[in-house]
């Protein structure tokens, strides 16, 4: 492919196996070991397959995403993304979906505490593959 030839992406297929609910808590200044009131939250969908599909979606193209999402997070996930996010694929998993809490300060400084997601069982690999499977046939035949 030379350097003048197009790529034109159709549709961007994004595979979040540790998909999270991102809680962003913006206050004045965190002091360590002390209660804090936190004035301004923010919960959306997040993890990086998510955030590249949103991406995607913010320059015009169409975008994807097939996401593992288990327990009451995953459905909180799920409900954030019908409201105007990408197209979403669910892939259900027992495990739940993982959080992630990000603590904004006013001068910008940033602390993420990030959950470790649970390993996908064995048992449920087979649904992952055949969820990829069926989205990549339909944009094939697209």
């Amino acid at each position: 492919m030379g350097k003048d030839d197009a790529v034109i992406i159709q549709e961007a297929i994004c595979l979040g196996l540790n998909p999270a609910v991102d809680v962003t808590y913006r206050i004045g200044t965190l002091v360590h070991g002390e209660a804090q009131r936190v004035p301004h939250v923010r919960e959306q969908a997040g993890g990086k397959a998510t955030n590249v599909a949103r991406v995607v979606q913010q320059l015009g193209e169409r975008a994807h995403l097939i996401a593992a999402l288990g327990g009451p997070t995953g459905k909180q996930f799920a409900a954030d993304l019908a409201t105007g996010g990408p197209r979403l694929t669910v892939v259900a998993t027992t495990r739940h979906t993982r959080r992630t809490v990000t603590i904004v300060e006013d001068d910008g400084t940033a602390t993420a505490l990030n959950e470790a997601g649970a390993a996908i069982p064995p048992a449920e690999w087979r649904a992952v593959h055949d969820s990829l499977d069926e989205v990549l046939a339909a944009a094939s035949a697209g």
